[in-house]
Parts: C-alpha cells; structure tokens; sequence
C-alpha cells in the first residue's frame, strides 16, 4: 500500500505507512522497503541530506534486500546531483559487485558511469563502460545504440578517428538497432566524415544476452 502511495506522488500519506511500519513492526520483513521508500520519497522532494539519512539506514539495518542496487542507484544520482562524481561512480561500481542484479541494474550502471566519466572530460575512461555493454549485454538494445554512439563520440573526442569510424560502422550494420535514434546519428556521421556506409548485414547476430 505504502509503495502505490508513494508511486501516485500521495507522499504524506506513503510517509505515515512507511513509519508505521518501522514503529510497530521494527523487525518486519517490510523494513527494508520502507527505508528506502522513505528515502526515495526524501528524494523526490528534494531534500538530499534526509534521502542520505534514509539510504544510510537501509544499508546499516537490512541484510541482502532485493531492493539493495536500485537504493545504490537512487544514491549515486543524489551525488551526481550535488556534483559528487567520483562518490557517485563508487556507488554505480557497488552495484556490479550484485549478482542477483545481472542484467539492466548493471546495464544501467555502466552507462551511467561512461556517462560520468565523459562529463569529467575523461573519455579514454569511458570508452570501457560503453564498449562492454554493447558487447556483452545486446539483449538491452536501448543502451546498446547509446552506447555505440557514445562510444564513437569518445573516440572523436581523443582524436581516435579510425577507431570511431569503426564503432560507427559496427553499430551500423546492427539492423536490429536501425529504429534507435543513434543509429541515425551514426549513420549520418560516417557520412559527415566522408566514410561509405556499408550495406548492413543481415545475417549480423546481436551481441551477448547477459
């Protein structure tokens, strides 16, 4: 109930549910849910010092939640917020550490960090992030085209023109990506840099299901 509060924006009421909980029922196997469920709510109202709190008691007083990687997640775009990059990645990189996560959590996570790293004016550390999502996680095509196109926009940045031309040419023989918008973007660029765009191959494969 305290989760569907919180989710239609009835954040008081979501708040008096969570509470209750932690004041009747301290040792509840819903505790974890309302610690972080207090801290999104926190969040949500901009108010990052009390998320803090909330998020910091989540870790303190919980044990192998299921809810633990999108509590990390939720904390590192607090840091990313207040500017906190490098607080930020360490909590993207816990979230690696979180096997039952496999899959979009981590997805997620690397993009993020290539992301982080690219607003340092860092590409060289970004590039990896971006490359082992599109190598090894093809199930998440959204991310695969965004990170194919960041990945080349990396290249560019540390004047690593072949090497954008290849991650260029890569994504654009992925038909499976043609329906993203960076595959455009892709597409378009090759061009700009006076590269031929090659026929994709329809016999290409997607890139790894983790």
């Amino acid at each position: 109930v305290a989760d569907s509060l919180r989710e239609s924006r009835q954040w008081d009421k979501a708040e008096e549910c969570y509470q209750t909980i932690l004041f009747w029922y301290p040792r509840s196997m819903l505790k974890d849910r309302s610690y972080a469920g207090l801290g999104l709510i926190a969040q949500q109202n901009d108010q990052p010092a009390e998320a803090l709190r909330y998020y910091g008691l989540f870790e303190r007083e919980t044990v192998e939640s299921p809810l633990w990687a999108d509590v990390l997640e939720s904390r590192a775009e607090l840091y990313r917020d207040r500017g906190e990059l490098e607080r930020a990645v360490e909590e993207l990189e816990r979230i690696l550490e979180i096997k039952a996560a496999r899959g979009k959590p981590w997805v997620q996570a690397l993009y993020q960090m290539g992301e982080i790293r690219m607003k340092q004016g860092n590409p060289k550390k970004a590039i990896p992030y971006f490359q082992r999502i599109y190598i090894m996680y093809g199930r998440w095509s959204d991310y695969v085209a965004k990170a194919y196109w960041e990945s080349g926009q990396a290249f560019e940045a540390l004047n690593m023109r072949d090497e954008a031309v290849n991650t260029y040419r890569e994504f654009a023989q992925n038909t499976h990506l043609k329906e993203k918008p960076e595959y455009e973007r892709a597409v378009e660029r090759l061009v700009q840099m006076g590269e031929p765009v090659q026929a994709p191959d329809v016999s290409s494969e997607e890139g790894g299901q983790a």
